[in-house]
């Protein structure tokens, strides 16, 4: 049986999407002067040019390897890379995603022909809405050093950096301060909240993209229930192909969701017999 959802018509009104919702964080970071402007609070430095901005960019290294989904993924003009992850959910197996995702990070970077001795600095960034490690801390921040003299740095120019917007505001600018205090209440204090703020308004009010984005998850879990109850081994791609087909989601939303390129999953699609919808 399909399942039909209901459109939302268009003087109804939505319930707002928070910056915490990583579709609304993403959307809102691709704008480069939002993301430079955010990474100088978190970081304490300028970052005069962004090369180029990925959102939920994935990284697949290896063969038959699903690959890695990145929110945010930035490079700048001196080769440094930036990873930013919106986590509005406890995941407590955050640290080995950290370690995943810098190794996966620099593996993508050397296949692309990056000598190892040329890499960048390799910044992992998780917003989360919790205390990862319950230190009532509002920034964690990780290098490499030696135990046994913690003096001596490895200097590997790896850093992962845990930001809690929950936390002590001890020790963290204002700057920074101003942007958690926004990420946790929607609350504005400066200039770059209250524009980071228009942008989700914006979008908030966008029926094209909330009818895009907002409605993806709830239609992929319906009809994995149903393809899961019917035992179908294949039953993510299936259905998938099926709202590809009918209209239901477009090609991007499906390879995201897979975690493939669009590329690998129209591939697939065809092979399966099925076509995208007619636009």
């Amino acid at each position: 049986m399909r399942v039909r959802f209901k459109r939302r018509k268009k003087n109804e009104p939505w319930v707002n999407v928070p910056i915490t919702d990583d579709y609304m964080f993403y959307t809102v970071m691709e704008n480069e002067e939002n993301c430079k402007e955010f990474l100088r609070r978190v970081l304490g430095i300028e970052v005069i040019e962004i090369q180029y901005v990925n959102k939920q960019h994935t990284i697949r290294n290896r063969i038959r390897s699903r690959g890695i989904r990145l929110d945010v993924y930035v490079r700048d003009k001196d080769g440094n890379t930036y990873n930013i992850e919106m986590q509005s959910y406890r995941d407590y197996s955050i640290a080995k995603r950290t370690r995943y995702y810098h190794s996966e990070m620099d593996g993508y970077l050397v296949r692309k022909g990056q000598e190892v001795d040329q890499l960048g600095k390799n910044i992992v960034i998780f917003v989360c809405t919790y205390d990862p490690f319950g230190d009532n801390r509002s920034k964690y921040t990780f290098k490499n050093i030696c135990v046994e003299n913690t003096n001596i740095a490895l200097e590997d120019d790896t850093v992962s950096i845990f930001l809690n917007t929950n936390g002590d505001r001890t020790g963290i600018s204002n700057d920074l301060e101003n942007v958690l205090e926004y990420i946790r209440t929607g609350e504005t204090k400066d200039d770059y909240t209250r524009k980071l703020d228009r942008r989700v308004q914006e979008l908030n009010n966008d029926y094209d993209w909330r009818d895009r984005q907002m409605t993806l998850e709830m239609k992929l879990k319906s009809k994995y229930n149903i393809g899961r109850e019917e035992g179908i081994e294949l039953g993510k791609f299936t259905l998938l192909y099926k709202q590809v087909s009918d209209g239901t989601i477009s090609v991007d939303q499906a390879a995201f969701y897979m975690n493939i390129t669009k590329e690998a999953f129209e591939k697939s699609m065809a092979e399966a017999g099925y076509e995208p919808a007619k636009k």
